[in-house]
């Protein structure tokens, strides 16, 4: 990681049919984590916009789990 994006936080993620763990990670310990109940959306970017309702700012990295097979970067979970 370059010094001009160190202070940039990342995105990580656990999707699952189930359940979605999200968190905003800093150099230390979560800044900001939730769990939502999957089924409870239609779609992960709608998912992700209520995650990051209120927080705005950039990612110098994002990082996703995902449950299911990945084809042409898509994945139906």
């Amino acid at each position: 990681m370059s010094e001009s994006h160190a202070d940039l936080p990342v995105l990580a993620g656990d999707l699952g049919g189930t359940k979605t763990l999200l968190a905003r990670l800093g150099s230390g310990p979560a800044v900001h984590e939730r769990r939502f109940a999957s089924g409870a959306f239609e779609t992960f970017d709608a998912l992700l916009a209520e995650f990051l309702a209120g927080r705005p700012g950039d990612f110098d990295a994002v990082g996703l789990a995902v449950a299911g097979p990945v084809v042409a970067q898509t994945c139906r979970v």
